[in-house]
């Protein structure tokens, strides 16, 4: 006998919308399921290479890519060096591997409401004169340390025209 698409359905219905292929759907296994269920999501376009994940409001495309880092030490930062055609820099968000409790992730940024000494700041600099141009900055705070991680990035470029009206 097949699965139903309700049997389908209750197994994944707080993450995956429901829609049957039509009105007599029936399926003789689960890779027929699983293929017959829509799938919504917007934000999983993770990748070292830049991909377009949406628009700015400007119009612009939004480009997003994953970049890694290496190891930081206690109270210590790194400058990771990104595309300089960006325009605005929009988001970044991502995971540090805890070098002093081994399976611990931290997350990018991490603000601790207790102490200033276990936060992870990032800050981007484009406009700036000194040899940091293009660069992310990654701070770990004094009792922060890690193996390294990894950053994703959403940003606008230069190399693009803006599309909407003010």
């Amino acid at each position: 006998s097949g699965i139903t698409g309700v049997a389908a359905y209750s197994i994944f219905s707080n993450s995956i919308s429901y829609t049957p292929k039509n009105s007599a759907w029936k399926v003789n296994n689960v890779e027929d399921a699983l293929d017959s269920l829509y799938i919504s999501k917007t934000s999983d376009n993770y990748s070292t290479d830049e991909k377009v994940v949406g628009t700015w409001i400007d119009g612009k495309p939004v480009y997003q890519k994953v970049i890694s880092f290496s190891s930081i030490s206690k109270g210590q930062s790194i400058y990771v060096s990104i595309d300089s055609s960006i325009d605005e820099f929009i988001n970044c968000f991502g995971k540090a591997y805890d070098s002093t409790n081994i399976g611990v992730i931290m997350n990018i940024p991490a603000v601790h409401v207790g102490s200033l000494n276990y936060q992870i700041g990032v800050l981007y600099y484009n406009n700036n004169s000194n040899s940091y141009k293009n660069s992310i900055r990654i701070s770990m705070g004094s009792e922060n340390s890690t193996s390294g991680g990894f950053l994703v990035v959403q940003y606008t470029k230069t190399t693009d025209n803006t599309t909407a009206s003010d």
